[in-house]
């Protein structure tokens, strides 16, 4: 069973709570928020302009003066070499190098700002300050910000009109007046995540709802999918290896860094190449819905070849997920969900080379 993202709660993300509420997006049971408006076409609230809630995801601010060096000797990135300008992944590993969490980190004029799932955000700030010990940094959730996304061409016009420049490359940000405006891989389509005050950000949203369709925040962990991007939840934490979910490929790992919690385990896997599993991405049709922590299975088989990382809606049906697999299995053998008898896992394009001889590409039905 899921466990569910716990939204934190203070004065300002209540009152967009509030708000959101009055736009008809509420919890959902499975950990990601839903929209009442998404009874319209399956495949247009998916595949057409958007604007998603993104309190399954939580702003933490680590400010201080000892602040970059504190990340740069926690993080699996190099945190030194992050400009304004940039948005990057880190991974935060324990000394067995398993992942604790993945972060996307921005650097800023009084310190940082980290972006972890909610339901590892207390776990994941208290363990950070463990390690504090008499550094000056101080790690707390952001009580100023709140966060929501933008994915579509009309939708990212809207937003324009709003704010005005927009980043044009992945993972490059812009900040105008009060909001910080990050593009994020996704589908294909301009996809953003606006940052900024409560005020600012219902009033854009308004705006914007004008060019785009209300939907939940698991629109938005459907594109990380696409993506390919590992969104660690409660349920896989220290599960994984870095490299086990692409992270190097995703530009989350340092190699030419100093020291960090498992780094050693991390640098070893890199260069003494032994990595046996990797991330990629599937498609299957069940009844009943995949969830991290799914086991993977060669068919007719009884041990277990693999994890699910996440899984989301697919366009009309099915789910859309990314899983751990052994390298030597995908694409030469048939895999299937949690037994050797289960629905069968249909492999989909990566927007990366994750395998050797471009095993990466759609194996099966399309996507």
């Amino acid at each position: 069973m899921r466990v569910p993202h716990q939204y934190v709660k203070h004065a300002m993300t209540d009152r967009w709570t509030e708000f959101l509420e009055e736009q008809d997006v509420t919890a959902g049971e499975d950990g990601y928020s839903h929209s009442g408006s998404e009874n319209v076409d399956s495949f247009q609230k998916v595949t057409g302009d958007t604007l998603c809630d993104l309190r399954h995801t939580v702003l933490v601010r680590a400010a201080g003066d000892d602040a970059e060096d504190f990340l740069h000797n926690q993080l699996s990135n190099d945190i030194r070499e992050l400009g304004f300008e940039q948005a990057a992944l880190a991974g935060y590993c324990n000394p067995k190098g398993r992942l604790l969490g993945v972060f996307r980190v921005w650097r800023e004029a009084s310190g940082f700002l980290l972006q972890m799932p909610a339901d590892l955000q207390q776990p994941l700030t208290d363990r950070l300050r463990r390690y504090v010990l008499r550094s000056d940094v101080e790690l707390a959730v952001d009580p100023a910000r709140v966060a929501f996304g933008v994915c579509g061409k009309t939708a990212a016009r809207g937003l324009e009109r709003i704010i005005g420049q927009l980043p044009d490359k992945d993972n490059y940000c812009h900040r105008e007046d009060e909001f910080t405006v990050t593009r994020i891989p996704g589908d294909g389509r301009p996809r953003l995540q606006v940052m900024g005050p409560v005020k600012p950000c219902m009033a854009a949203w308004d705006k914007l709802k004008q060019h785009a369709t209300i939907v939940g925040s698991w629109s938005w962990a459907r594109l990380d999918i696409l993506a390919g991007v590992p969104n660690i939840g409660a349920l896989t934490s220290e599960a994984f290896i870095p490299q086990m979910v692409n992270l190097d490929l995703l530009g989350g790992i340092s190699f030419r860094k100093g020291c960090y919690p498992g780094q050693e385990i991390v640098a070893r896997m890199h260069y003494l190449g032994n990595l046996k599993q990797r991330m990629a991405r599937f498609r299957v049709d069940d009844d009943r819905r995949p969830v991290a922590g799914d086991r993977v299975y060669i068919q007719g088989e009884t041990s277990p070849v693999g994890t699910i990382v996440d899984a989301q809606p697919g366009p009309a049906s099915g789910w859309e997920l990314l899983a751990v697999v052994r390298i030597a299995d995908v694409g030469k053998h048939t895999l299937c969900l949690r037994n050797g008898n289960g629905p069968v896992l249909f492999q989909q394009a990566l927007p990366y080379q994750a395998f050797p001889d471009e095993v990466s590409a759609a194996h099966g039905p399309g996507s």
